[in-house]
């Protein structure tokens, strides 16, 4: 099966996974390169920085699985975004479903 990329909370990854970008610190240094494998060290030290999200490689979803994480994502995007009434923000939610869900569809 083909790897594909998807974005992962950080309390979603887990020890084994392998990168697909660098992973930056607030000032925009590199902290971990992409295709480093994740280990739960490397985790916590990832949690200590703040870092929130990843890109990780990952198998190819099948069509159910792939229909699963889309709607769980938007799902978050809604929740997140619930308190804001304004065009901005709706365009901005959008902005990020797109991001989130490419490869999904």
């Amino acid at each position: 099966m083909d790897n594909a990329q998807q974005t992962l909370e950080l309390e979603q990854a887990e020890a084994g996974m392998t990168l697909a970008d660098d992973v930056f610190d607030a000032n925009g240094g590199v902290l971990v390169s992409a295709g480093t494998e994740l280990t739960d060290k490397l985790i916590q030290i990832l949690r200590r920085r703040e870092i929130k999200t990843l890109e990780v490689n990952s198998p190819e979803l099948d069509a159910e699985s792939r229909l699963s994480r889309r709607q769980a994502i938007e799902q978050r995007l809604e929740r997140q975004y619930a308190p804001f009434n304004s065009p901005t923000m709706d365009q901005l939610k959008e902005l990020f479903r797109h991001y989130h869900t490419r490869g999904l569809s």
